[in-house]
């Protein structure tokens, strides 16, 4: 997979450099990594069943680290992901859902799931995408989409003077 990262940030002081990179399930290895996270999916994520990989509406999201051996060689850890389907919404936009979201349980609670949906949110923007769902969220994940969404209101030039 050669994709490279969407979205890079320090996310805060001391956790590492985090990257997400985009990947269209049907036209990458994207379907051969998403057949290896699926214990995951059914073991993690309640209520979850695998999405069809190839179907080209769907999207993958891949939250990885990179990180540095004693060797000097440069490899990826998978700290999460989020599966997206893409909608069509007429006239001429489309329409993301959330099917899946994920962060391994050693990364959980330490801000990796905000900054995938802060990503999911960019690019959602700068596609010009008519609006972002989430499938079945449970109570955490919209604790997490209710943070995010007030830090964003916080940032929006109407409500500055409130």
């Amino acid at each position: 997979m050669s994709s490279s990262p969407i979205h890079q940030n320090i996310l805060k002081p001391e956790y590492r450099r985090a990257a997400v990179v985009r990947l269209v399930v049907s036209k990458t290895a994207a379907g051969q990594l998403y057949h290896h996270l699926i214990p995951l999916v059914l073991l993690l994520i309640v209520g979850s069943s695998p999405f069809d990989v190839v179907d080209p509406s769907w999207e993958l999201y891949v939250l990885i680290q990179r990180k540095t051996d004693q060797q000097g060689e440069i490899y990826n850890r998978l700290l999460g992901f989020t599966a997206v389907y893409r909608f069509y919404h007429y006239p001429d936009s489309s329409r993301l859902r959330i099917g899946q979201i994920l962060v391994l349980l050693p990364y959980q609670h330490k801000g990796y799931g905000q900054y995938l949906l802060e990503v999911l949110n960019d690019v959602a923007i700068s596609e010009n995408v008519y609006d972002l769902t989430v499938e079945e969220p449970l109570d955490y994940f919209q604790h997490v989409r209710t943070c995010v969404d007030i830090l964003r209101l916080h940032k929006f030039d109407p409500c500055k003077n409130l």
